[in-house]
């Protein structure tokens, strides 16, 4: 049994295997002591993707490196209102890249509504992402 330090953890059902790690943080205000916890769960939140590359990746040794450089953890993470979908992936031996594909702002009122959207849009890319 694996435990996770990050809130939540998405396991791909045709494989098993974790491919999306989930931290969130907070409400709407971000206060010192909200940012101050947002920098240890972002390394946290890294440190657990890259523990979940490394286990896909086992399953590429003796195989082409072209099928490694397409494998991929995704990390969503709340701050105060702020979603984030970052992936992760192996550029070469060793160097690990993060790049944040979308970003959305939560609405916590109902004249920003429409801010739903946003949030459904980044859903969108991460399943299709996960698709691939």
């Amino acid at each position: 049994m694996t435990i996770n330090k990050v809130d939540s953890v998405g396991i791909k059902v045709s494989s098993n295997k974790e491919v999306v790690f989930i931290e969130v943080l907070g409400g709407p205000e971000v206060t010192c002591a909200v940012t101050k916890h947002a920098e240890e769960d972002t390394k946290k939140l890294i440190k657990e993707a890259m523990f979940g590359l490394v286990f896909l990746l086992k399953d590429y040794l003796n195989k082409n490196a072209e099928n490694v450089m397409n494998t991929h953890t995704y990390m969503v993470q709340v701050i105060g209102d702020q979603m984030m979908l970052n992936e992760l992936y192996l550029n070469k031996k060793h160097i690990y890249i993060v790049l944040q594909i979308k970003s959305a702002t939560l609405p916590f009122s109902f004249d920003k509504i429409d801010k739903f959207l946003d949030i459904f849009e980044l859903l969108y890319t991460l399943i299709s992402r996960l698709e691939n």
